[in-house]
């Protein structure tokens, strides 16, 4: 699988998505464990862990069993066994009162707790203590439970010792609009944010440009360089519903996943030197026809082009003695020399950039800067968008279980092709670079990248490159004369 944010929540089920969220904690965990067996870590932690082992007496067993096959309903099952692993989690309820309502609960019930535990030894209290939490989900406590609470007497008396405890006053009640035991609980939105590398590189004549080599990352790709579409192109995943069996066995739970933006329009990382790092808002770049076509459909002579410009500039980049004439050939300088050592980079870890958030490399995409000049022929920036995607839940009745996608069941065979945005996953257009309160939603439909009638028919030459051609034939004539 690609590793790409948009292609990851495309093509996994949403419940698994938020199954693998939740889990997050318990795989760190593990992870931490497997660490420490492992000595990965620090050696001490290893044999504090060698230790524990001992103490408690454990064992563990490796078994060897065959791999099983991958099928539909191997996978359906996993996804249900996830989903179940994460309601059957306790949820820890949020802590609302303040540390020093706490702090007098916790010195009046000292002097009782040290009683107690003079007059009953400990090892009964810790098995009481753990005796309730293991029966605390238990069917027949949950029923015990709402009988009491029902009970205004029970009510008062534990509001009552609260408030004593606490030192506050006694909550107000209020009559509550209580849902029906047949209606799923509601799923928390989950807040993705999409990153988007915009990468340019500096051509003799050309000044920045998009206009790559054929061997190195594309002109708009992610984190990982994989290619992706520019911001203006970029859509959101079509909504995704999963079908899963519901508990009584009787019927199914439909669990819609909706992509929405949560923000208006796409924003850069900016961290200027001696900043910390923020989000703004720019005006997004104008995307060149030329620059969306892929190699695929690019002649041999456009790469033999850029073949003959790398060439170049590697000998220029390697020379030592510049003459003062040669000025022009070289990138714009900046305000001041660029060391030759990296000192973009300080304990936060994140890169300094300029105020328009690039970050400039040399030709090789090292030694990157937030300053541009002498030596430095690449560049990139981040743009950065967050998406929220939520879940409708509802109960239905049997029927078939899986994962249905209405985008691919229409177009099953046009998986190379994005297909058109819906309203929730329409781009706004920026028309000034100044925020504004009002957005334009147009629905935009990106070109694709690779087409048969592309390759059948090949397009004319563009601008960008007749000027390349023209710049580096100026430079051989020079030279040849010289």
């Amino acid at each position: 699988m690609v590793d790409v944010l948009a292609h990851f929540v495309d093509s996994v089920p949403q419940p698994l998505t938020d199954a693998l969220v939740q889990l997050r904690p318990a795989f760190a965990v593990a992870a931490r464990a497997s660490r420490l067996a492992a000595w990965n870590d620090d050696w001490y932690s290893s044999w504090l862990a060698v230790a524990a082992w001992w103490l408690l007496f454990l064992a563990w067993v490796s078994r060897r069993h065959p791999a099983p096959l991958v099928t539909e309903t191997v996978l359906q099952n996993a996804i249900a066994d996830l989903a179940a692993l994460r309601s059957a989690l306790p949820t820890i309820p949020p802590v609302s009162l303040p540390p020093i309502a706490l702090l007098r609960a916790a010195a009046i019930l000292t002097v009782p707790w040290l009683v107690l535990t003079y007059l009953v030894p400990s090892r009964i209290l810790i098995a009481i203590i753990g005796s309730f939490f293991i029966a605390h989900r238990a069917p027949w406590a949950r029923v015990l439970r709402s009988v009491l609470w029902k009970s205004a007497f029970v009510r008062t008396g534990l509001h009552t010792a609260q408030a004593f405890l606490t030192g506050q006053s006694l909550p107000k009640f209020v009559v509550s609009n209580q849902p029906t035991p047949t209606t799923p609980a509601p799923v928390p939105a989950l807040r993705f944010l999409f990153s988007v590398y915009e990468n340019q590189r500096w051509w003799m004549g050309l000044d920045w440009t998009a206009a790559l080599l054929p061997s190195e990352r594309p002109s708009w790709c992610s984190p990982a360089l994989h290619p992706m579409s520019p911001p203006n192109a970029f859509t959101l995943p079509e909504p995704t519903t999963v079908y899963l069996p519901a508990p009584d066995g009787k019927s199914r739970i439909k669990r819609t996943a909706i992509w929405k933006w949560e923000e208006p329009e796409w924003r850069l990382l900016v961290r200027k030197e001696g900043s910390s790092l923020s989000r703004i808002e720019r005006a997004l770049p104008v995307i060149d026809e030329s620059s969306l076509t892929s190699s695929a459909s690019a002649t041999s002579s456009s790469s033999r082009l850029f073949k003959a410009a790398a060439n170049k500039f590697k000998e220029s980049s390697s020379s030592i003695a510049l003459p003062q004439s040669s000025s022009s050939a070289f990138p714009p300088a900046a305000d001041s020399l660029v060391l030759p050592q990296d000192t973009n980079r300080d304990d936060s870890g994140e890169p300094f950039t300029d105020p328009d958030g690039w970050i400039y490399g040399d030709n090789k995409w090292e030694n990157q800067s937030h300053r541009g000049g002498l030596g430095k022929y690449t560049r990139y920036r981040r743009w950065t968008r967050i998406a929220i995607v939520s879940e409708v839940v509802e109960v239905v009745s049997p029927g078939a279980l899986g994962v249905h996608n209405p985008s691919r069941a229409s177009f099953p065979t046009q998986s190379n092709k994005v297909q058109p945005s819906s309203p929730t996953s329409s781009r706004p257009k920026t028309q000034s670079p100044e925020p504004s309160d009002k957005v334009t939603i147009a629905s935009i439909t990106p070109t694709p990248s690779t087409s048969s009638s592309a390759i059948a028919a090949p397009e004319p030459e563009s601008p960008l490159r007749q000027r390349l051609r023209a710049a580096l034939s100026k430079s051989s004539i020079s030279s040849t004369s010289s």
